[in-house]
């Protein structure tokens, strides 16, 4: 079983560039390059995670979905949920995927 923790801050410590992904996502091109990315890769790299059999708090999503589409997910959740902000990045890109596509098992899978 795959056990994985990756430590990338809590939300208080990202919420700033959660919020110029959603800005970029919005046509704004002035927000800083690096927050853009930063966000990006972190809900990328986790939601690959998240992903695997293995896993044991599997996350199912569809095949087509990309990975700007999972970061508006979770930045958008980070931006409203502010009571949450002092949990962990990971716990926070989780619960956002759990809360919109639903926790495994994926179809055909036994529970």
């Amino acid at each position: 079983m795959l056990d994985v923790q990756a430590f990338a801050g809590n939300g208080e410590s990202v919420v700033d560039r959660a919020q110029a992904f959603i800005a970029y996502t919005e046509g704004d091109t002035e927000k800083n390059p690096y927050f853009i990315g930063y966000w990006l890769g972190t809900v990328a790299g986790l939601s690959a995670v998240f992903r695997e059999s293995d896993y044991h708090h599997r996350v199912f999503y569809p095949d087509d979905i990309d990975a700007g589409q999972l970061a508006h997910i979770a930045a958008s959740f980070l931006l409203q949920n502010p009571d949450l902000h002092n949990q962990a990045t990971n716990d926070l890109v989780w619960m956002s995927l759990v809360q919109t596509f639903g926790k495994a098992p994926c179809e055909g899978e036994l529970e």
